[in-house]
């Protein structure tokens, strides 16, 4: 996925700065979203585990970062989620830039079960990020947001470049 740290370093921020366009579009009144009836989960919880979830994977290598714990969808507070995404991203970034290869390649046994070293947790970071962004936007539509472009235009976006080619 990457080749060095400082291609990390920028695909995340890449990555992380779609993540936090999606938070940018939460409301209060969206969190308590769930996926469906009888489902746990709301969309307050989901952007809270996204946005929580990067600096406890990093601990499970060892890294310094904060923890957070976990809350109920109520208890979601929308600038306290955001400003401490931003802190931690900022924090993994640094780090990683400054990481050695020893510490990269130093391989330690997480979640209790597999056995990783730094750069297959980044690599596992990412993706995992990526997965749950695409449930979150999901989840954000149900609840009436407009979901900001991610990969490409979002549905919007396409509609009026649609509407603006057959105006010609």
């Amino acid at each position: 996925m990457y080749r060095n740290m400082q291609e990390f370093v920028e695909g995340y921020g890449w990555e992380s700065a779609v993540t936090a366009k999606l938070f940018a579009n939460l409301t209060p009144e969206s969190l308590s979203q769930q996926k469906a009836p009888g489902h746990d989960v709301t969309l307050g919880e989901l952007a809270y585990h996204i946005a929580t979830a990067p600096a406890m994977m990093m601990r499970e290598v060892k890294w310094d970062l904060p923890e957070r714990g976990w809350t109920s969808g109520g208890n979601v507070n929308l600038e306290e989620l955001q400003a401490n995404y931003a802190s931690d991203v900022a924090a993994i970034q640094k780090l990683a830039s400054e990481a050695s290869e020893e510490q990269l390649n130093t391989v330690h046994h997480v979640f209790g079960m597999m056995d990783w070293n730094s750069h297959q947790m980044l690599g596992a970071l990412v993706c995992h990020e990526i997965h749950h962004r695409g449930q979150l936007s999901v989840l954000m539509r149900q609840a009436g947001l407009v979901v900001p472009s991610i990969y490409g235009p979002n549905f919007e976006e396409t509609q009026e470049m649609l509407k603006q080619m057959q105006q010609g």
